[in-house]
This record gives structure tokens, C-alpha cells and sequence, in this order.
């Protein structure tokens, strides 16, 4: 029997790769995981102006959030103050 790819944290990185594919290809300058009403609500910043990319429920929220944190080397367990970090994808995008 197969693990489910939640279980296995396969869903959270490929989630937040499609998240990171749609802000290279709006040439978005930053990525906003923000808490919404009964989850968090996924937005990009292009030219100034914010674009909605989603908005996810409570628990998918949160693992995405992880993982960027992760990429971006901030502190995971960090979630009473919002935190600022920067990435480099491959291909130096």
C-alpha cells in the first residue's frame, strides 16, 4: 500500500512548486502566505499590485507555509510575528 502524498510531504512541495512556477511566470517580486477566514489566502505581487493565487484551507495552508519558510531559511516555529525571507529558485530565477 502507497502512503497518501500528504502523509508523505510530497503534496506541500508539490503545491508550493506550482505556487513558485505561477510567481516566476507573472514576473511576481513577492509571494504572501496570509491568514484568511478558515485558512490562508495565497497572493503575488506584480508591478505594484497584488494578484490573488489561491486560498487554501487551515491545514494545507499551514504546510505550505512550512515549506517555504523552510526554503526561504526563516524559523518555522515562528508564528506570532510575520517574518521576512528571500529564496533563489534553480536556474538563478
Amino acid at each position: 500500500m502507497t502512503a497518501a502524498p500528504e502523509s508523505t510531504g510530497e503534496a506541500p512541495i508539490a503545491r508550493v512548486d506550482a505556487l513558485l512556477e505561477s510567481a516566476v511566470a507573472r514576473r511576481a517580486s513577492d509571494l504572501y502566505v496570509e491568514p484568511a477566514r478558515g485558512g490562508y489566502r495565497l497572493r503575488v505581487r506584480v508591478d505594484g499590485t497584488f494578484q490573488d493565487l489561491d486560498q487554501v484551507e487551515l491545514a494545507v495552508g499551514e504546510r505550505i507555509l512550512a515549506r517555504v519558510k523552510v526554503m526561504a531559511r526563516l524559523a518555522v516555529h515562528r508564528t506570532n510575528v510575520p517574518q521576512e525571507g528571500r529564496l533563489r529558485l534553480p536556474g538563478g530565477v
